[in-house]
């Protein structure tokens, strides 16, 4: 099943309100994101042991990475989701009072979650984590070299999945 798109109204959902969490799959520097396989692994992971469902962002001139793992990756795996319109920077404001969470990589999303103390869980390529690290919001790392070809996680980014989830 998937949930309705969202963009003026923001109630609209197949899913419940309780278990929605934002993910963010772009940035300006291609470099920082992660493949939409890993993506996927994080997807099916949050899902399948904890319930919690994507919200997925639209980046402006990216649009295509939303469009395409919603149709290569997450409609083929049967996941749930809801599909975000291209939204202002209020506007994902008023997305980040509704979610659990987000996922995202080192990106301006990243710092606008850390200063309004929504958890965050950062995605990271090469950038150095110590550099980014919030001081006083609940937050975990996962970096794109823990992942490996199977369907799952390594131990290393399970644990720090759980850690995570656990301060929420």
């Amino acid at each position: 099943k998937t949930a309705t798109e969202v963009g003026g109204d923001y109630y609209d959902f197949n899913v419940s309100l309780d278990n929605l969490y934002m993910l963010n799959l772009g940035s300006r520097d291609m470099e920082k994101t992660f493949k939409s396989s890993n993506y996927l692994k994080i997807v099916k992971y949050m899902y399948k042991r904890y319930s919690f469902v994507p919200l997925v962002v639209q980046n402006p001139s990216q649009e295509y990475l939303q469009e395409n793992f919603i149709k290569d990756y997450l409609v083929p795996n049967s996941c749930e989701y809801c599909k975000l319109k291209s939204l202002s920077i209020e506007e994902i404001g008023a997305m980040m009072k509704i979610a659990k969470f987000i996922i995202t990589p080192d990106t301006g999303l990243l710092h606008i979650a850390s200063a309004v103390k929504l958890p965050t869980i950062g995605l990271f390529t090469y950038t150095p984590v110590d550099e980014v690290i919030p001081e006083d919001n609940i937050f975990e790392s996962l970096n794109e070299a823990w992942f490996d070809s199977s369907d799952s996680f390594n131990l290393k980014a399970n644990k720090s999945m759980e850690s995570f989830v656990a301060k929420i």
